[in-house]
């Protein structure tokens, strides 16, 4: 049980999104365009609901047949540069690695504890299969701490995944595949498929060198340590700020924390790295920056009671009582299953000293787990709750679910 949640996090083993769109110019359609948009709509949610469902029961089979492993493996080729040789070889492992990539999707999953939600589906809008679907994928640790992550997934014209974009991450999953075949690849080519270009690759050719080393052998403290070593050329690109954050998640908080840092010192002012920032603000105590960011990553993701549970949680640290309610409330009202704004709401009101709110919002977060009660004994012994286990609304609260006050 979480007596008292006194944060959000915003990212996972990664996943954001920029949905595409279909153009409206207020021209009524054909009926048999209009017919195929909305059989394509329909496919594509429909694949969007199965994904959903298979990483909810953990079903590799089921993620396995809805992955197409020609195009995920066109568009992971498409990144490197191999000679033919490699380049067989490489098709070869990838054939090997795609038979098992829903199973072991599905596993780390299940080993997070994780959630998927379907926000939205868009087809391509050209009368063909297509299109993409944004999941939001919730994880709980061992702590019972959530963490929250946005999956953009892109469909091939069979309607089966191609790719999917991790906002959380700002990498997507070719991105990450194409990670496999660094033990075949030159410096040079190392430093253009993590970097973008290779105009350094020489004077940084050892470091490359070790770095695809450490990465192939999974050891990302070594390998978070060798990016440290670049050069200036190299540390003020936004593909080195992104994978030095990436890297850093497996290494430290404190690490974890400076490469934040160092991405909003360089690189602050892009959208679809606001989702990631988040984190940042909210860890150094800049709330309206927090804010800000939430809303322009709302833009980009779309706005959904994770946002709003953000925007509550910055605007409590601000003092706006008043507008951190209607932000948590809003959040509830989307999801009345979902526990941290209720939680945030019960922060609120131990710092403000407000007891009925307290009560109101203890009681909401029984609601949220379908009325399950909480153990008031175990808050009241909570320093955090020593306030209110003193106040006559908890005792009365208290005494319905088996608690009396000491003597």
């Amino acid at each position: 049980m979480r007596p008292i949640e006194y944060g959000f996090s915003h990212m996972m083993h990664g996943w954001l999104l920029s949905t595409l769109m279909l153009a409206a110019f207020g021209l009524v359609p054909p009926p048999v365009m209009a017919e195929a948009v909305a059989a394509e709509a329909t496919a594509v949610a429909s694949t969007g609901q199965r994904f959903v469902t298979a990483i909810n029961t953990a079903d590799g089979s089921g993620l396995n047949e809805l992955m197409d492993a020609d195009g995920i493996a066109a568009r992971v080729l498409a990144k490197l540069k191999l000679n033919v040789v490699d380049r067989a070889l490489y098709v070869e492992i990838l054939s090997t690695e795609y038979s098992t990539l829903g199973y072991s999707v599905a596993a780390q999953m299940l080993a997070q504890r994780a959630k998927a939600t379907l926000l939205r589906s868009s087809p391509a809008g050209d009368g063909g299969a297509g299109g993409e679907f944004l999941a939001r994928i919730t994880t709980t640790d061992a702590k019972d701490n959530e963490a929250f992550g946005y999956l953009q997934v892109s469909l091939d014209r069979e309607g089966r995944i191609v790719d999917w974009y991790d906002h959380s991450l700002a990498v997507s999953m070719s991105g990450q595949l194409a990670f496999s075949a660094v033990k075949m690849m030159t410096a040079t080519q190392v430093a253009q498929l993590l970097l973008g270009q290779a105009g350094d690759a020489r004077e940084i050719a050892t470091l490359m060198t070790s770095f695809a080393s450490a990465v192939n052998a999974g050891d990302m403290q070594l390998a978070h340590a060798l990016l440290l070593e670049m050069p200036e050329s190299i540390k003020q690109r936004r593909e080195f700020a992104t994978l030095r954050v990436t890297m850093a998640r497996s290494v430290s908080m404190q690490a974890y924390g400076e490469a934040l840092a160092e991405l909003a010192r360089r690189h602050g002012t892009a959208d679809e790295l606001q989702f990631i920032l988040i984190d940042h603000y909210l860890l150094t105590g800049q709330f309206e920056l927090a804010l800000r960011a939430v809303d322009r990553a709302a833009r980009v993701i779309g706005d959904d009671e994770v946002m709003d549970a953000n925007r509550c949680h910055a605007l409590l640290d601000l003092g706006r009582k008043a507008d951190a309610l209607a932000a948590c409330d809003r959040s509830i009202a989307r999801d009345p299953t979902f526990e941290l704004p209720r939680w945030t709401r019960v922060r609120l009101a131990l710092q403000t000293k407000d007891a009925p709110l307290a009560i109101q919002s203890l009681t909401g977060v029984e609601q949220a787990r379908g009325g399950k009660k909480l153990n008031a004994g175990s808050l009241a012994k909570n320093s955090s709750y020593a306030w209110l286990a003193k106040q006559p609304e908890f005792a009365a609260w208290g005494a319905d679910r088996g608690w009396s006050p000491p003597p």
